[in-house]
């Protein structure tokens, strides 16, 4: 998933809102693979039925961390933190935690010196890089819904997403610079890329040619079967980025740390766009059953304004906006989302998706997917392959109008704009 912050929006010009599109599930379903869990926050309500300290009177407490992935990390829950060994407690479950991030990090960062995900972009065009059994997991996991997708979640496209000028070294403002490279504007956007570049690095943008291979006995390790490719003499090969999964990956593995410690209420959320929701300790207000968190959606035309609100609890949520990250040229709006199809930005209809699963990984996955399928393909795909999953969609129709796409049910959502 290329994150979205659920608070995030970026001013494109008031349309006209409009009906709710109710999307009804189709015959044909076929179950997306799952793994854990993820979401966010807001209160009032009524408690559920529980022994023990009532759950009103629970204390929250949170924390936080930058360290990781370049982004902001917490961990929210609600306890009785009246004694020593409680508050100890949340103290070695944050510890706990962040030891997973480290190791993620070391696996998966695309900026991290010596991870997994660094040592397989280095390397040339068929060869073999050991990797832990952490990336062997998100790699299988990336793999199996890169096939589901039909390719529209897809981890390969690292090099179109460097060329179009979305890469984290445009964001932390790296000496590194590419003979691709344009100059920016005072906005931030660039010129259009060479077309051979385009064309070079959406052939190399086949994410079945990352090869894992092993076991847990003998090790793990990634074959790049993809051959290089040179431009003007310089040979560029086959990379991956797992930022669209890797987040979602960890904020399952810190939830089911925290529900190892015992927690019942809280949630983790990673980049603002990756969460994994526990149980509320008591209902957000609206919410139509016990213990249910509402998370607020932002309204792509107003970023001080909710689109929609989502209810929900143990489960994982994710967002994915073509908007909030994008420039503009000859009249196009170019995100950072990326069709390996075509090469470029995505040209999707699709203003901002939430998707709302089992897993948080398998969720930040769907969303960027749906994103880069536009809405007719991605309403189909919504109603006959996510069982088990549910989606909501911010769509701008060709009159200006924004809809509401999802197959939640009534009392599941609530329009706020």
């Amino acid at each position: 998933m290329q994150g979205h912050r659920p608070r995030l929006s970026r001013k494109l010009g008031r349309g006209e809102i409009s009906r709710i599109v109710k999307c009804i599930p189709g015959r044909r379903r076929r179950v997306i693979a799952a793994a854990a869990a993820c979401a966010l926050l807001f209160l009032s309500g009524c408690p559920a039925a529980r022994t023990g300290p009532d759950p009103r009177k629970l204390e929250s407490r949170r924390k936080t961390s930058f360290q990781y992935f370049g982004t902001v990390c917490f961990a929210s829950v609600y306890d009785d933190f009246s004694s020593d060994s409680s508050r100890n407690r949340f103290e070695e479950a944050w510890q706990e935690i962040t030891d997973m991030l480290a190791r993620l990090e070391a696996s998966a960062s695309l900026d991290k010196a010596g991870s997994d995900l660094r040592r397989f972009n280095d390397a040339r065009g068929g060869e073999r890089v050991p990797v832990s059994a952490t990336t062997a997991d998100i790699i299988a996991l990336a793999r199996r819904l890169y096939e589901e997708t039909g390719g529209a979640f897809n981890p390969a496209v690292a090099n179109l997403v460097d060329l179009w000028g979305f890469s984290p070294r445009f964001r932390n403002k790296s000496d590194l610079r590419m003979p691709y490279d344009r100059p920016s504007d005072e906005e931030g956007g660039f010129g259009l890329p060479d077309p051979r570049y385009v064309e070079a690095f959406r052939r190399l943008s086949d994410f079945s040619l990352v090869r894992l291979g092993g076991s847990a006995e003998e090790g793990y390790f990634l074959t790049k079967e993809a051959s290089d490719i040179a431009i003007d003499g310089v040979p560029y090969s086959l990379k991956i980025d797992l930022g669209g999964i890797a987040k979602g990956y960890g904020a399952d593995k810190a939830a089911a740390i925290l529900e190892a410690f015992g927690y019942e209420y809280g949630y983790v959320n990673l980049g603002l766009s990756s969460m994994r929701l526990l149980k509320r300790n008591v209902s957000d207000e609206g919410a139509p059953g016990r213990n249910m968190w509402a998370v607020h959606i932002s309204d792509p035309e107003d970023s001080a304004k909710d689109f929609l609100s989502l209810y929900g609890k143990d489960t994982g949520l994710s967002t994915s906006g073509t908007y909030d990250l994008s420039y503009s040229r000859e009249g196009r709006e170019y995100s950072h989302i990326i069709d390996g199809n075509t090469g470029e930005p995505t040209r999707s209809d699709i203003l901002s998706v939430t998707v709302l699963g089992p897993d948080a990984a398998s969720d930040d996955a769907l969303s960027t997917a749906l994103c880069v399928m536009g809405s007719e393909k991605a309403e189909d795909f919504m109603n006959t392959r996510m069982k088990g999953f549910k989606a909501a969609m911010i769509v701008r129709r060709e009159s200006g109008r924004l809809d509401l796409v999802t197959n939640m049910k009534k009392g599941e959502y609530a329009l706020t704009r």
